[in-house]
């Protein structure tokens, strides 16, 4: 039960630098700083690996970080920080679960040092000594068994937003590539970090901008085309 005492202390970096990123993808195993930290997770006495679960979410984070389309990724981002507020929701749980199994545990070494005292029989005290390492036993192993659920919980979890992601990033580049291919034919490329309105540039052959337009966002699509057609021709 000692093991677990260090799991407050837990932080994420944030800001994970793409270096970083890159050598821990490329080498955990060079993580000699890092300790391995387990602890029980809320009500359900659930154990879990932390340290391998936050840096998995600093992966997540520092890839969405890298992403030029900020408005498609921002949900995946805060994602990511729901589940580092979850962890450290859960961090607290357990460290009130583990003072509340210290006492217990501390309850039970006291009726042994009592019953020690009051020099009770040897049968009585290995009794009680068998039944205390019983109990100890059976803890352990409900323990083991609801830290394995849910580590494949997360697992399957954290495969679904990686999908998500990478399919994201597929709508992205097939987003530009059309984008690419518009301007080519059309010579227009669209403004997209004007929100308030409809502009763009109008290219010519060697990519140089030649003109820019602006068109109210309530003019009908009709009008915009027509324009737009106008200025190209």
């Amino acid at each position: 039960m000692k093991g677990f005492s260090h799991c407050g202390s837990l932080e994420v970096d944030r800001e994970l630098h793409p270096s970083k990123l890159r050598r821990r993808r490329e080498h955990p195993e060079s993580n000699d700083d890092d300790k391995e930290s387990y602890l029980l997770m809320g009500d359900t006495n659930k154990r879990v690996d932390i340290e391998k679960l936050f840096s998995l979410a600093n992966d997540l984070i520092g890839m969405l970080n890298d992403g030029k389309d900020g408005d498609s990724l921002m949900q995946s981002l805060e994602s990511a920080k729901s589940l580092r507020s979850f962890c450290e929701t859960n961090v607290h749980e357990t460290n009130m679960s583990l003072e509340e199994f210290q006492k217990r545990i501390n309850g039970c070494k006291e009726r042994i040092d009592k019953v020690k005292g009051e020099v009770m029989a040897d049968s009585k005290l290995n009794e009680l000594q068998t039944e205390l390492e019983e109990k100890m036993h059976i803890e352990h192993l409900l323990l083991v068994g609801d830290e394995l659920d849910y580590l494949e919980q997360q697992r399957i979890s954290f495969e679904e937003r990686w999908q998500l992601v990478k399919q994201r990033e597929n709508n992205m580049l097939k987003s530009q590539n059309a984008l690419s291919m518009c301007a080519s034919v059309t010579r227009i490329i669209p403004d997209h970090t004007n929100k308030t309105k409809i502009s763009g540039s109008i290219v010519d052959r060697s990519k140089k901008k030649v003109e820019k337009f602006e068109f109210d966002p309530t003019m009908p699509p009709f009008e915009v085309c027509d324009e737009l057609w106008k200025m190209s021709s």
